[in-house]
């Protein structure tokens, strides 16, 4: 059973593949505060173990630059892989895709999850 975490404008579940996945609640700026939250809760349920993430971004109504600028030098994820159906989501997603680009976190976006968790399965450590 997966363990789930809800800071606020975040759903987290751990599953079973040893995959992070997070959920934008929907309309959420993701701010620099709430990416600190969501690493400290992070920190709590995985500790120093590294892991791939997976985002859910079409609920996402965009991302500050200091929230961008901060992810840029997070150090944690093996990888990174985003999920995006909608225009908004692909916008999303291309922001994140520029992050990857100043960071050694490889970094792609998927129209599924299915094809997301086997790229991601690559980088289970």
């Amino acid at each position: 059973m997966p363990e789930r975490s809800e800071p606020s404008g975040f759903e987290f579940s751990l599953g079973e593949d040893g995959i992070l996945r997070l959920r934008v609640a929907r309309g959420t700026v993701v701010d620099l505060d709430l990416t600190k939250r969501v690493e400290a809760r992070a920190k709590e349920l995985l500790g120093d173990k590294r892991c791939p993430v997976l985002v859910y971004g079409d609920d996402a109504k965009g991302i500050d630059r200091k929230a961008r600028r901060y992810l840029a030098d997070l150090v944690g994820p093996t990888a990174q892989a985003l999920v995006v159906r909608s225009p908004i989501g692909r916008m999303i997603a291309a922001m994140f895709l520029g992050l990857s680009q100043e960071t050694s976190i490889p970094t792609r976006a998927f129209a599924t999850e299915e094809a997301a968790v086997e790229w991601l399965k690559e980088y289970l450590e």
